[in-house]
């Protein structure tokens, strides 16, 4: 029954490979797909539908091994399918080794894997390691600057996500704090390489973002303010960014008054 679904999509594909027109063989695959994520699609259900599903992925990819966004609806497929992710039999790291192996120009494909190492609580090394392959595997020179800021956005999110765990220690916290400072680093050096001297460099800020929240969770208010106001020159015409700025300091207005009470209260209750 579930090929008879696909019978039609089937007979055209098998038509525009054997024609060996490389265009009207991938326009197919793409209509297959298409409908494969239907709604319409999905409500006929059937015993074998996810195995099919994958099954076309894969003759897509292995024709087509270089489109990204085949291999990143495959992994948002092969997650949404998984029960849990802790179960190593369940794991989808192969899946995204094999997608940056064949898209390594790809930020986002490096940045799920990263993300999926963590979910799936695989060792700070290994997602390390992750990390410098991503950087080192040419994506500045291929996908450009965005790519880049894609793989440190989620390295810095997972490192402090690390630094803040049940089992976290000074040194996750210390990690953390150096590594996204040596990741806006990295994009400033990168961005001068490719725009020259005058980059002001991610014009959504994502990585200083991501400081000012490692530096809230720290408790470290002062210095996330202090990134905030840093970044006024560059924001100061962005609705969103101060919109942003005026939502943290409503949340932190009531931290500063605490810490204000308890210090005037310690002051009061010292012994002179």
């Amino acid at each position: 029954v579930q090929m008879g679904l696909r019978e039609e999509h089937e007979l055209k594909l098998e038509r525009a490979i054997n024609s060996g027109d490389k265009n009207e063989t991938f326009n197919e695959f793409t209509r297959y797909l298409k409908w494969e994520k239907s709604p319409r699609s999905k409500k006929r259900g059937g015993p074998y539908e996810k195995e099919l599903r994958a099954a076309l992925f894969e003759r897509a990819l292995l024709r087509f091994p270089t489109h990204t966004e085949w291999w990143l609806d495959y992994v948002d497929f092969v997650i949404s399918q998984k029960p849990s992710s802790h179960d190593p039999s369940s794991s989808v790291l192969p899946l995204l080794e094999r997608a940056t192996r064949h898209c390594p120009w790809s930020g986002e494909l490096w940045a799920r894997r990263i993300l999926r190492s963590d979910v799936e609580r695989k060792p700070y090394q290994e997602i390390e390691s992750i990390k410098h392959r991503a950087t080192n595997s040419g994506l500045l020179d291929v996908g450009g600057m965005e790519e880049l800021v894609k793989v440190l956005v989620e390295w810095c999110s997972y490192l402090r996500r690390n630094a803040f765990t049940s089992t976290s220690s000074e040194d996750d916290l210390d990690t953390a704090e150096v590594g996204i400072m040596m990741a806006l680093e990295d994009v400033q050096q990168a961005g001068r390489k490719v725009y020259g001297e005058d980059f002001q460099g991610d014009p959504l800020y994502r990585l200083e973002r991501t400081q000012m929240k490692f530096f809230s969770e720290a408790r470290r208010v002062e210095d996330a303010r202090n990134i905030w106001r840093g970044l006024v020159p560059k924001q100061s015409h962005s609705f969103d960014f101060w919109y942003r700025y005026y939502n943290w300091e409503l949340l932190y207005w009531g931290h500063d008054r605490l810490c204000d009470s308890h210090r005037i209260e310690t002051t009061e209750t010292a012994p002179h």
